[in-house]
């Protein structure tokens, strides 16, 4: 659904790039990270616990905010699909764009791929 939008919203000519989230076989369940802020007025703890539920990953994090007038807690809750590269390739295919490049390096090291929406042939829709 999210490709065949992202293919709507696309003039023809125009590109796609989805760097995708990670696949089923790299997702890690059960891993505790924990990072810090630690200045003089603020202090923050960001604690998350990844978990999954069939081929979707969950994410539980907790966020402690300390600021000299108190403390405040809150809590998000994220669910993202695990995607093999395969179902990426058929999700692409099915939107009607032609997969150019999948194998660029992406900036959380994961690639990422890009994708032309074809222009119906030779029609200017500049």
């Amino acid at each position: 659904q999210a490709m065949a939008t992202l293919a709507r919203h696309t003039r023809p000519g125009g590109v796609v790039v989805v760097e995708p989230w990670f696949p089923p076989k790299v997702w890690e369940a059960g891993r505790l990270t924990v990072d810090h802020v630690d200045q003089p007025g603020l202090k923050i703890a960001r604690l998350l616990v990844s978990g999954q539920r069939d081929r979707v990953s969950t994410l539980d994090i907790h966020y402690l905010v300390g600021r000299p007038e108190g403390v405040r807690s809150f809590t998000e809750h994220h669910e993202l699909g695990l995607f093999t590269h395969d179902d990426h390739l058929d999700a692409f295919g099915r939107a009607g764009l032609d997969l150019t490049d999948d194998r660029s390096p992406g900036l959380a090291g994961r690639a990422f791929y890009v994708a032309v929406k074809p222009t119906g042939g030779g029609t200017d829709d500049a």
